[in-house]
């Protein structure tokens, strides 16, 4: 009942992002609150907290190339997904298909890289440049390999995947075939 000022105003999505909003708003207060009571091993101090500009420089240093490119693959869809629409309801649907299967292919890729990078801002930390070598060439080919497994994968079996999502069209399952 509370939202529903909102959602005549805003629709759904705007119902969507109130909600999404509050939850977030919960749990960082949440965290904040637990965080200034100081149970456990660590605690929050806000009057001796200060900006550290060589941190957020560092920070700024890695984070900001990780975001662009993250912007560019969106960009780069709605390039794709114009001329998809172009093929109909059925290239939609079959793309559609397919691209639920990239996204399981990217998740196993992205979070191995993830990972990676976690390892090598521990060794930066650490000031062990040969081991971020080491750590950006393993985690390049191992998500490579994973890449490259999974898409193989689909390619022999996403006939069958297709069908759990788009079973009573034919066309969209080539389009999907054809788009893998």
């Amino acid at each position: 009942r509370k939202y529903e000022s909102i959602n005549r105003r805003t629709g759904m999505l705007g119902y969507g992002w109130t909600c999404s909003l509050e939850s977030l708003l919960r749990l960082h207060l949440l965290c904040l609150l637990h965080l200034r009571r100081g149970e456990g091993n660590i605690q929050l101090k806000l009057r001796r907290m200060r900006w550290n500009n060589r941190a957020c420089g560092k920070i700024l240093s890695m984070g900001l190339p990780i975001s662009v490119t993250s912007i560019l693959f969106p960009i780069g869809n709605l390039q794709i997904q114009s001329a998809i629409n172009s093929y109909g309801p059925s290239g939609i649907a079959g793309a559609h298909a397919e691209s639920i299967l990239e996204n399981l292919q990217s998740c196993v890729s992205s979070n191995i890289g993830t990972a990676g990078s976690v390892f090598v801002g521990q060794n930066l930390g650490a000031q062990k440049p040969d081991r971020v070598k080491r750590t950006f060439f393993h985690t390049l080919w191992l998500s490579s390999s994973a890449g490259a497994t999974l898409g193989c994968f689909f390619i022999l079996t996403g006939r069958l995947w297709l069908q759990l999502f788009i079973a009573d069209d034919p066309v969209a399952l080539d389009y999907g075939m054809t788009k893998i």
